[in-house]
Parts: C-alpha cells; structure tokens; sequence
C-alpha cells in the first residue's frame, strides 16, 4: 500500500537518527495572561473584532464537549448561533466565526467577526448574550442531536480529503504515539452530554475571562 511504503521509506532514511534527549526537554508552564483590551488604530473602513482566552490542552477530558460547544457556537455552519444573530437575524456582520485549538499543554478559544465601526457595541452585546445562552440554558435533546449530527458529517467531509487525514495520523502519531480514527471520534463526541457541555460552557465562555482586540 502507498502508507506502507511510506512507512517503509521514513525507517529507511530516519531510523537511524536517536529520540533521545527529544522528549526530556523542560516545557515552560503556561501562564495566564492578564485580560487585555486593546484598540489598534489602523484607519480601515470596517473594524475588526477578535475575542478570546486560553482553555483545555489536547490531553484534557473535556475537550470534545468544548469541540462541540464551538461548533453550535460559531462553528463551520450558517445555523451557528453567533452566525443567527449577528448576521441572519440582525445585518450587523458579513462573517462572525468562533474556533478552538488544542495544543499539547494548553488551548486557545476565539471568536471574529466585522462590522461597521457604530455597530462594534451592539455585536459585543449580541456575542456576549449568546455565550450566556450557553451558560444557562443546557441543549434540549433534540438540540443536542442536531449539533452532534452537523459536527459528525464535517468530520466525515473532512476525512475524504486524503491531506488531512495524513496530517491527523502524523499529529496523532506524534503526541499520542497512536492514531485515532474517524469512528473513534464520532464516538467520543456522541459521548458527550449537555450537562457537560453546560459545564465547559461556564468554564469557558465567561465574558469577563475574555481578552478583546479591535483593528479601527
């Protein structure tokens, strides 16, 4: 097969080189930074908005719970709630999109989006009303089967491109030493409850946590 002549190739020429001293390398701990709220004057017609704070690693036992709260958040979707009512419902942005990263010791939640410089207060409130929404009020089961079934097909999408799947297994390979399949992953997100989702939802979206930067 072409992977096990991949396989066949990498030993040929790597196999030699030694991993030792690799993995002992003293990872600096990382820090919270203080909130911040800045304004970069750049003299652009529209101003650009990103919000965000750390949150989970990729090791952390909540991070498919978050992956999902994302997706129902801001994720690759026009039924997004920030996509609802920012746009759909209200006009006020052409793109408003939320993401979460995993890294191997820590995370990074955040969310953009565009508007007209009178309207930046009104689409703060606007985001800041949906991550309440998800704080206190927990997914119906309908809800949470709709979103469950959305963030599955993406990923099912995702793994018909041949590209990404080589990078997951390398990603996978490197920092798990094993690789997890598609299956495997739709597993662990039809695992997840909305009690849980509530959960990172109030770890995770508090307003006040968010640190905010705005291009005008």
């Amino acid at each position: 097969t072409p992977f096990s002549k991949v396989v066949k190739q990498v030993e040929k020429h790597l196999a030699s080189v030694s991993a030792n001293g690799i993995l002992s390398k003293k990872r600096v701990e990382p820090t919270d930074n203080a909130i911040r709220k800045e304004i970069k004057c750049k003299g652009i017609m529209q101003t650009h908005v990103m919000m965000g704070r750390t949150t989970y690693d990729m090791h952390h036992p909540d991070r498919y719970a978050l992956y999902l709260l994302n997706n129902v958040l801001g994720g690759n979707g026009m039924n997004s709630r920030l996509n609802v009512a920012l746009r759909e419902k209200n006009g006020l942005v052409y793109n408003v999109e939320s993401n979460v990263e995993f890294y191997t010791d820590t995370g990074v939640f955040s969310l953009y989006f565009a508007c007209n410089p009178q309207n930046v207060d009104r689409c703060v409130h606007l985001v800041e009303k949906e991550l309440e929404r998800l704080r206190e009020e927990m997914l119906t089961p309908v809800q949470l089967a709709t979103a469950k079934k959305q963030l599955k097909g993406q990923l099912m999408i995702s793994a018909e491109n041949h590209e990404n799947v080589a990078l997951s297994m390398a990603k996978d390979f490197l920092h798990f030493n094993a690789y997890h399949s598609v299956d495997e992953m739709l597993e662990k997100i039809d695992s997840v409850t909305a009690e849980q989702m509530q959960k990172v939802a109030i770890d995770v979206f508090d307003p006040s946590q968010l640190s905010q930067l705005r291009y005008v």
